[in-house]
């Protein structure tokens, strides 16, 4: 019997509709609020419509992690809209490879 419990499977709780979760993704959405608008400051209700709108496809996408998905939503609105944030580079950029040159011995008179 206590193999059947364990190997059951149980459904994932989602905390995206609990007080919690709306309080993560408040914070989440507040938070790409500010670096938007550090950017853009004169676009503030723009910037407001659009994380609005890109939370709602969020839900659509992911049910129970809207919050994993929301930034990346944003980031590619307003990147077709370029309003890009200036700080942002891509993790995983190129770096040109050249050869150091060995520095001398050091040499003690």
């Amino acid at each position: 019997m206590r193999l059947k419990e364990i190997l059951r499977t149980t459904p994932i709780s989602s905390e995206a509709g609990t007080a919690d979760g709306l309080s993560a993704i408040s914070k989440l959405k507040d938070r790409l609020q500010k670096q938007y608008e550090a950017a853009y400051p004169a676009l503030a209700e723009i910037i407001s419509h659009v994380i609005d709108q890109e939370e709602a496809n969020a839900r659509d996408v992911s049910s129970s992690f809207p919050h994993l998905v929301l930034p990346g939503l944003v980031e590619i609105h307003m990147s077709q809209v370029r309003l890009e944030l200036p700080w942002m580079q891509p993790a995983f950029r190129p770096i040109p490879f050249r050869f150091i040159e060995p520095s001398p011995a050091p040499v003690f008179g």
